[in-house]
């Protein structure tokens, strides 16, 4: 009879029955269980610190439009302004401080100050000392070629610099004949650097 050997015992003949999964199976899967419950946990995680910034990033705007709201400032002559501040380092809480501090002195209502012929007047000023300090020209005075000196002509975001060419190009000679080293130190200060670059004066040399 199949299955029984010649002792007379049994021996089964067929494949011994065996578990679909190996104890090594059951531990891959207990193993992807828990990296799916951990895989879950840092996507929550990502969610909750995503929608966190959203929401922050909102509260930040609407802030910002509360604060346009509440004052006379085109916003776009608060972005051309915080703009310009920033190309020589001023902050907003700087550049605020500058306005409040100027009108002031000029005794004019805050809301009726142009705060880009503020920032750009004072980056002027601060290159005038700079340029005056290292090459002993003053170039808001000191000029002879007798055309319109350099001055910031306030227009609120349309400010600029205006001068005439015979004034340019008397500052471009200081320039030409000052030494390596008085490029070098004018053009390494901010305030200098980015009046000089506003008004196309060529500073040969500097790195």
């Amino acid at each position: 009879m199949k299955g029984f050997k010649k002792d007379g015992k049994f021996r089964p003949t067929g494949n011994k029955s065996k578990s679909s999964l190996k104890k090594t199976d059951v531990r891959n899967k207990q193993t992807v269980g828990v990296n799916e419950v951990n895989k879950l946990i840092r996507t929550k995680g990502t969610v909750d610190e995503f929608n966190k910034r959203q929401r922050k990033e909102k509260l930040d705007r609407e802030y910002d439009y509360f604060l346009q709201g509440m004052n006379d400032y085109g916003t776009g002559d608060v972005a051309n302004a915080i703009s310009f501040a920033d190309e020589v380092d001023i902050d907003g809480r700087e550049l605020s401080d500058l306005v409040r501090e100027q009108a002031e002195q000029l005794e004019t209502p805050l809301e009726d100050v142009d705060i880009n012929y503020i920032i750009y007047d004072h980056v002027l000023q601060m290159a005038r000392n700079k340029i005056d300090s290292v090459l002993g020209f003053d170039f808001l005075n000191d000029t002879k070629a007798g055309g319109t000196e350099f001055y910031t002509a306030g227009n609120y975001m349309a400010t600029s610099y205006d001068y005439s060419e015979e004034t340019k190009e008397e500052l471009q000679k200081k320039f030409d004949d000052a030494t390596p080293d008085e490029r070098q130190e004018i053009y390494d200060d901010k305030f200098a650097r980015v009046f000089l670059e506003y008004v196309d004066i060529d500073v040969k040399g500097v790195t």
